[in-house]
């Protein structure tokens, strides 16, 4: 395995471990009552995040020459351009 494949593999990893501790996290907050929106907003965020980083690491094909892009920084407002069954959202549906 190359240097770049090797960092792929490690980040990627990484990633969906993460998502998979904020999604337990996610979880305890919803079984908490003292848990608040933000809080879960923002754990439902991160999850998003890593699954989207984790997409694009598998989308970026290990050009050596360039890294993956970086997500723009987040807005606040929960919004993946991956729907539930892994398909890319279309804006114009009717």
């Amino acid at each position: 395995m190359d240097c770049a494949s090797n960092w792929e593999y490690k980040t990627l990893i990484n990633e969906l471990t993460q998502g998979i501790e904020h999604t337990k996290q996610l979880r305890e907050h919803f079984h908490s009552t003292a848990s608040t929106f933000e809080n879960q907003e923002l754990l439902l965020q991160k999850i998003l995040s890593s699954y989207e980083q984790s997409l694009l690491i598998l989308n970026w094909g290990g050009s050596t020459v360039q890294s993956p892009p970086a997500l723009p920084p987040s807005t606040g407002v929960i919004e993946s351009s991956v729907s539930i069954d892994g398909s890319p959202k279309s804006d114009d549906r009717k």
